[in-house]
């Protein structure tokens, strides 16, 4: 008798009523955004001592770019400048450039990884077209990297296996 096929259970730490805001922006500062997650970054001593865990992912595209993820839900993804359209607005005084977001998809293209068309910065991966894995269906993974006063080294980290997770495997 065979054994149900058991859907894969989603990287990312589970909600536990405690959220965080935090301020992010690309290196140039083109893209600028909010991004609210739970449990917080850091444990709190007050109603949950649970930290999230940022994913450290070892697939092609998160080792060469350096990607550590957090996966808010994509309405917790507030856009101040830039954004998920790509439209970049000039700040006063300055000529605007629209589309300063710039898309790479790989693979399944199913996930389209987004950078910033100035300076280069990997902002996050946008992977609503998933489906329903792990409820990713409304889920974006964006690189803490870009957080303002994060201390990386005080972070609780998550090693994922992507390179054994991910089809079709991407070589050149």
């Amino acid at each position: 008798m065979s054994s149900p096929t058991q859907k894969p259970r989603p990287p990312w730490s589970a909600p536990n009523g405690v959220y965080a805001t935090y301020a992010a922006n690309c290196h140039c500062g083109a893209h600028r955004y909010t991004v609210t997650i739970s449990p917080p970054l850091h444990a709190s001593a007050g109603a949950s001592a649970e930290a999230y865990q940022v994913i450290s992912c070892n697939c092609s595209i998160c080792s060469r770019n350096g990607y550590l993820l957090v996966y808010p839900a994509a309405a917790d993804v507030t856009w101040l400048r830039g954004g998920e359209e790509g439209v970049g607005e000039g700040e006063e005084g300055e000529e605007g450039e629209g589309g300063v977001r710039e898309v790479y998809e790989m693979g399944s293209k199913l996930k389209p990884h987004w950078f910033c068309k100035r300076c280069g910065s990997s902002l996050g991966i946008d992977i609503r077209r998933m489906g329903d894995f792990g409820g990713s269906g409304e889920k974006m993974a964006m690189n803490v990297r870009m957080f303002k006063d994060i201390d990386l080294d005080t972070l609780e980290y998550k090693k994922v296996n992507g390179k054994a997770m991910l089809t079709p495997r991407y070589e050149l």
